[in-house]
């Protein structure tokens, strides 16, 4: 597709359905030179987006005739080009404008902009400033102010910028201008709109709206400029925008143009000259009926004007006409009711004053307004009895009293509501301390009990390894010692003695002295093995498997990063609760094969032992009274640590366990 004609497309304003679009009266013979224009191409993508861009053109003229053909032409020849296909939705979306069907069209915009999200070039991205700046416009008409301001400065504004296009920047930049207009921020909207000023009269001239929207922005940069009072910057836009509306004097521009003419004249103390404008901008607009809020707009500035020249009854007459249109807001005709009485009571008319004002009245919701509906009675009483000062400086005096009591009274419901508040977050405060200190009693308490627990259990494990050792001693010293004795009186008793006949009787029974020596050095060995206290835990369990092990069973022992100075209680231990789960598996698993892995990791020490034994419920309440696993459980329990047991019948058994090693 030709690179002029992707530019050319993209150089259009959105405009609303529901807003008079802009016109200087020359749109028409634009469109015939582009209709020639895209009747010559050849290429089918760059006629195909020809005819879209026309159906887009042909809304300035009014002709749903052509807006359709010209659509249905683009979407045909679009054909599987991606850029077409993602611009058609956008395309439609301007087509519903006239339904005023807001929820399609944002529906039309949002799928448009998921399609282009795909593609990065500088046209894509024009596409989507525009679907944004479309988008957020939909949002102000359905007065959704804060969130278009957001889109048009979040969404549009960006994407406008990364498509170097200057007449889309600029018009988002007057959108962005007008919304900060709305919300009263004029320091803020002047920023905007004086960008929008500098890039839409350097944009390109070939676009069928650009100098409308040129008049829009400077009409909306003098208007914010009047509020913020700096006239002189307000009368070098007035210029230039009257310099490019002159030759068209049928032109629709002159609307906007008049009524901020108007009220420049209005600040600067020149209300005849205002009037004229005001009166032009109506007689233009009557027979328009898309201009109705134009006019409407004119002519409330008309009766400004009237009323700064303190000619109140034409003021009063102008807005009772004003009032007439069937197109006042609720909001704006309750403003219209007080104004009329206002101005009719400054021109001495109490009667028409006391007509609106009641119409005002029955309008009315607010306390403010109520307080207007007390002044204006007040104001007829004064008239109607003005020979009675005493009883209207009574009555005056009463209300008084009465807003003073009411003031009172609101005042003293904010104390008593204050107070009432206050007392509730103290007893909320004060129950929620209770409750904390309840709890922390209550924890303090449970882990007294753990404490004394813990300590109970160092207890029975220190006596428990105390006797072991003093038995093991006692075993070693004593019994060992008198096994010995036994067998070398009589080895000796052999030797001396000529005892052929028994000489086998005799060697057996020294054969059992040694089994019986040999096993009383196992058990002493096993109540406190001398290789834990000179060698240390992983020599000391490495001794205790292999000395475990049978013909018909294996134990694979697996030491891992074992600390050689974890404490001596704590080994001891740790060597109980190996030598227990190795007696419990030998005693009642039928295994054949044990792997037992011991490793240690900064503080915490784990054991893992697997067999390949009968297995066994772990939920089998005969298990829970078992002196093996409850002994286990206590010296876990002991070292701060966690014991898990997983089982299966006929599977074999795995236990897990994690200690504190310091």
């Amino acid at each position: 597709m030709k690179r002029w004609l992707l530019t050319l497309v993209f150089c259009w304003c959105f405009i609303a359905s529901a807003q008079t679009t802009l016109s200087l009266d020359d749109d028409a013979a634009y469109i015939v030179r582009y209709e020639k224009t895209v009747a010559q191409l050849k290429n089918d993508s760059a006629k195909a987006f020809g005819y879209l861009q026309l159906s887009s053109y042909c809304r300035l003229i009014a002709d749903t005739v052509k807006i359709k053909r010209y659509l249905a032409a683009g979407k045909q020849l679009a054909g599987k080009n991606l850029f077409l296909e993602a611009a058609v939705p956008y395309f439609e979306s301007l087509s519903l404008l006239t339904t005023g069907n807001m929820p399609l069209i944002q529906n039309k915009l949002m799928e448009a902009e998921k399609k282009m999200s795909a593609l990065t070039s500088k046209d894509a991205f024009m596409i989507r400033g525009l679907i944004w700046h479309a988008y957020s416009t939909s949002q102000q008409i359905q007065g959704k102010e804060n969130e278009a301001t957001k889109n048009f400065i979040g969404k549009a504004l960006p994407y406008a910028k990364k498509s170097g296009n200057l007449f889309l920047i600029g018009n988002v930049n007057k959108s962005v201008g007008i919304g900060f207009m709305n919300a009263n921020q004029r320091d803020l909207a002047a920023q905007y709109l004086n960008i929008a000023i500098k890039n839409i009269e350097h944009a390109s001239t070939d676009n069928p709206v650009r100098l409308e929207i040129l008049v829009e922005t400077y009409v909306a940069a003098v208007e914010n400029d009047i509020y913020r009072k700096q006239l002189t910057n307000a009368k070098i836009n007035l210029d230039r925008a009257y310099e490019i509306i002159k030759p068209h004097p049928a032109s629709n521009l002159f609307y906007k143009f008049d009524y901020v003419q108007g009220i420049y004249y209005n600040r600067v103390k020149q209300y005849d000259k205002g009037l004229e404008h005001f009166e032009h901008g109506i007689a233009l607009g009557l027979n328009d009926p898309r201009s109705v809020h134009s006019v409407n707009r004119l002519m409330y500035g008309r009766y400004e004007t009237l009323s700064l020249k303190k000619d109140f009854k034409k003021a009063g007459a102008q807005l009772e006409d004003l009032i007439k249109s069937p197109y006042i807001l609720s909001t704006d005709k309750k403003m219209y009711y007080k104004d009329l009485a206002k101005v009719y009571t400054n021109g001495g008319l109490t009667s028409q004053a006391l007509k609106w004002s009641e119409k005002y009245i029955h309008l009315s919701d607010s306390l403010y307004e109520a307080k207007f509906q007390n002044d204006i009675i007040e104001m007829e009483k004064k008239y109607r009895e003005a020979d009675n000062q005493q009883q209207i400086a009574r009555l005056k005096i009463q209300k008084k009293n009465a807003e003073l009591t009411a003031k009172n009274n609101k005042q003293l419901a904010w104390f008593l509501g204050i107070m009432g508040l206050f007392l509730l977050i103290l007893f909320i405060t004060i129950w929620l301390l209770l409750k904390n200190q309840r709890h922390l009693a209550s924890q303090k308490l449970l882990e007294i009990e753990r404490q004394q627990q813990l300590a109970l259990s160092k207890a029975m494990l220190d006596a428990e390894e105390k006797e072991r050792n003093r038995m093991a001693t006692d075993l070693h010293d004593g019994l060992g010692g008198m096994l010995a004795g036994v067998k070398i009186n009589l080895s000796s008793f052999a030797s001396g003695n000529e005892m052929e006949n028994h000489s086998f009787e005799l060697q057996k029974i020294i054969s059992q002295l040694d089994s019986s020596a040999t096993e009383l050095r196992n058990i002493a060995r096993n109540m406190m093995p001398q290789t834990l206290i000179n060698f240390g835990l992983e020599t000391a369990l490495k001794e205790f498997c292999d000395s475990m092990m049978r013909p018909d069973l294996e134990i694979d022992f697996e030491a891992l990063n074992i600390n050689p100075n974890i404490p001596f209680p704590k080994q001891a231990i740790i060597y109980r609760i190996v030598q227990e789960i190795l007696t419990n598996i030998l005693k009642h698993a039928n295994a054949t094969e044990i792997v037992l892995q011991c490793s240690q990791r900064q503080n915490r020490f784990y054991i893992t032992a697997e067999d390949n034994g009968k297995g066994f419920d772990v939920d089998a309440n005969n298990l829970k009274s078992g002196m093996g696993l409850a002994n286990i459980k206590n010296r876990v329990q002991y070292l701060g640590g966690i014991l898990e047991i997983s089982s299966e019948i006929n599977e074999g058994t795995t236990i897990n366990i994690e200690l504190e090693a310091d």
